[in-house]
């Protein structure tokens, strides 16, 4: 039998704990903020597997990471009670809407207590069990995806660095970032409140996420030149986009190289070389339009292309599987989590 229970019944939610970027030193545990993911450091705060729930920044997202983590304080890590599974508690979790929470318009937060007394219905542990054991393919199935697509673009990566390491021995041409660009028309840009969760094409954005949401306005959307490369003129991201798009409206810029010899991604791997952190918070793109590359002559460049496009294609699929995977999920979440589907 299902119980109606407040979250308080079935979980703490503890503080995380402040560790600035600066004393992070490298290692295995990923750091979690409010936005996923944001580093590794080389001590953990938290065994795994747990639970992160943003509470200031990205307010109510929610994340399960199996391995021991470090999460930071702008989150709450939520530590399940007797006779909760922690993989129901996250996929209960991520249907309470808890990014509707926010108690402060000027600073937005999750007010611990508020999030305290929101209700739900919960079924016996052995159910819990069941219900998380069908959901948890689909993510361990995105997960492996996204693994994959790590390694495909670490041997395009790798390519690119036998090429450039060869600078003093092969033929290159030095070239400013700037002389280099095709002009693209800018469309309409998607404000971050028209996002929405399904639609017919991903918006890119200058946020850590590949894919910040979707729309289905085909006036915004890019289909060539492609592939094409978008810049955060922020946060100075760099990310190789191989399908149609539209953007984000929060300081995107686009990127296509104006010589058809030249390999999309042998530019994006160049850029990605270039420091650009010593002009702090700024408008990044004129100092990127600033800066001298290398690029080889065209055979090496033809060899370059032939051997990472086949990666890039399969970095395509994956990902479109995974959007596939996601949606099959989201459509079983809520009637598992309210007891629809009998199991």
């Amino acid at each position: 039998m299902w119980e109606e229970k407040t979250l308080f019944n079935v979980c703490e939610l503890a503080y995380g704990k402040s560790l600035a970027q600066s004393k992070r030193v490298d290692g295995d545990f990923p750091v979690y903020g409010s936005a996923g993911k944001i580093g590794n450091h080389h001590q953990y705060l938290i065994q795994g597997p747990g639970i992160i729930i943003g509470r200031k920044g990205n307010v109510g997202s929610v994340y399960y990471e199996k391995e021991h983590f470090f999460p930071i304080d702008t989150v709450f890590y939520a530590i399940a009670k007797q006779c909760i599974d922690i993989r129901f508690l996250y996929y209960k979790l991520k249907t309470l809407n808890l990014s509707n929470l926010n108690t402060d318009s000027a600073v937005p937060g999750l007010n611990r207590s508020v999030a305290y007394e929101q209700t739900s219905k919960y079924p016996p542990l052995s159910i819990q069990r069941k219900v998380a054991g069908i959901l948890s393919p689909y993510d361990d199935l995105i997960e492996n995806n996204l693994k994959r697509i790590k390694l495909l673009e670490k041997v395009a990566f790798i390519e690119y660095q036998l090429i450039a390491n060869e600078r003093q021995t092969q033929s290159f041409t030095k070239y400013k970032v700037e002389d280099i660009l095709l002009p693209i028309k800018r469309k309409i840009k998607i404000q971050t409140s028209e996002f929405l969760r399904k639609g017919a094409f991903p918006i890119i954005d200058q946020s850590g996420k590949y894919v910040s949401g979707y729309t289905n306005e085909i006036e915004a959307v890019y289909t060539v030149p492609l592939p094409m490369i978008v810049f955060g003129d922020h946060t100075r991201i760099l990310k190789y986009i191989t399908f149609p798009f539209a953007c984000g409206a929060d300081g995107t810029q686009l990127i296509y190289p104006n010589y058809p010899n030249i390999s999309t991604a042998y530019l994006y791997f160049e850029l990605i070389s270039l420091n650009l952190s010593n002009y702090h918070y700024a408008r990044h793109f004129k100092y990127l339009k600033e800066q001298d590359i290398y690029l080889p002559k065209g055979e090496v460049m033809l060899e370059y292309k032939t051997i990472t496009d086949p990666l890039f294609e399969l970095i395509y699929n994956l990902r479109l599987q995974n959007n596939k995977l996601n949606e099959a999920r989201d459509i079983l979440l809520p009637r598992l989590m309210n007891g629809e589907i009998e199991v």
